[in-house]
């Protein structure tokens, strides 16, 4: 797509910056003019189109994803993706193209996005990010960019579908158990709800103070 922008983060350290312009600029000449012409291969109108930003703070990346209004798709790369990242463009509304791999950090953003689109989402919506091969990841991607009503479309449905990956409570409360059975700390789910804060204090409460009663009164028979 000549009209398409690719902005990545620069490293902390130069050095890593400069190497991997350097290697795209190589493998731009490969694709481009193949290998026997390489010194006089004119990739310049393509690496204009590549840009090196200064890395934005962690906390700042939803607001600054918002703010630019030129996101139309993040690329997750793989072998390895991410978790913060996926979770900050989905965040924003904006879509996230990733190819899932084999291993846990090659899947997290497709978990989250099949978690999100789990049901009442047309198919090609639901499916509109997750590859499953380098060329179909490319085509999503150039889907995505170049057409503007598919593009809303998949941002809406994210930005209405989020909750499910956002603030699940249900996700927090069945780790709570794990690692209470992981510990071998008998504790009822009310009550680890109401540890972790989910719980109704006053439903808590009285459900203390008859086992306090129960107790006392098994004390006294005994």
């Amino acid at each position: 797509d000549p009209k398409v922008h690719i902005i990545l983060q620069a490293s902390r350290h130069a050095a890593q910056t400069s190497s991997l312009s350097n290697r795209l600029k190589k493998t731009l000449q490969e694709r481009l003019c193949g290998y026997t012409s390489l010194q006089n291969c004119p990739t310049e109108s393509f690496q204009s189109r590549i840009h090196f930003i200064a890395r934005i703070p962690s906390d700042q990346m939803i607001e600054f994803l918002q703010r630019s209004g030129t996101s139309s798709v993040v690329l997750q790369p793989f072998p390895f993706d991410g978790s913060k990242t996926t979770s900050d463009a989905l965040n924003a509304g904006i879509p996230i193209v990733t190819f899932p791999q084999t291993n846990l950090r090659g899947r997290m953003t497709s978990a989250l996005l099949r978690a999100m689109f789990a049901d009442d989402v047309p198919n090609d919506i639901a499916m509109c990010c997750i590859a499953n091969s380098i060329s179909e990841y490319v085509s999503k991607a150039l889907r995505l960019t170049s057409d503007l009503q598919f593009r809303s479309q998949v941002s809406a449905a994210i930005q209405k579908q989020s909750h499910r990956i956002f603030n699940n409570k249900s996700v927090s409360l069945e780790w709570a158990k794990f690692l209470s059975r992981a510990l071998e700390q008998r504790i009822s789910d009310q009550e680890l709800e109401y540890e972790i804060g989910f719980g109704d204090k006053d439903k808590h409460y009285r459900s203390f103070s008859a086992k306090a009663i129960e107790k006392d009164q098994r004390d006294w028979r005994e």
